[in-house]
């Protein structure tokens, strides 16, 4: 599904945006020249390394998987058995959108898990900017809001 791209592309420029608060110096080599530097010095996972977090990141790897790349955990969501003729079997393959409740159910809840990322990584990076109070009374409504939507 289309949202799994998207909602990697935001865990993406979250980490993003929390090192180059931390680290200034990477915001200039993300917005300078050196494609390669910027591709090798800033990918996914070099970002997380530099943030002390492990570079494989299993939310950003299952929005991979699942999203727009050609992986066989990607293939066989969009592949179904329909049936058995001349002992052959028969599939059919989804192109686009999905017909099945429960793959539009984990992309919401994907949704709210981000959109409570994306305000977890504003507290954070934000924090000696923010009212302390002000901010503990948003995320815990948020966060409540969302367990019981789910």
């Amino acid at each position: 599904m289309q949202s799994y791209n998207h909602l990697r592309t935001v865990h993406d420029l979250l980490d993003k945006a929390e090192l180059f608060f931390h680290h200034p110096k990477w915001a200039d080599v993300w917005g300078g020249s050196d494609k390669q530097k910027i591709l090798t010095e800033l990918s996914p996972g070099s970002v997380r390394k530099k943030l002390g977090r492990p570079k494989f990141d299993p939310i950003y790897g299952f929005s991979t998987e699942l999203g727009t790349h050609g992986t066989f955990e990607s293939l066989r969501k969009r592949v179904t058995q329909t049936g058995k003729e001349q002992g052959r079997t028969q599939v059919a393959m989804r192109i686009g959108g999905t017909p099945w409740d429960s793959e539009v159910e984990m992309a919401i809840a994907c949704c709210i898990f981000t959109v409570l990322s994306t305000l977890l990584t504003i507290g954070k990076v934000y924090k000696s900017r923010l009212h302390l109070g002000e901010l503990v009374a948003i995320l815990r409504s948020r966060f409540e809001r969302g367990t019981a939507f789910l």
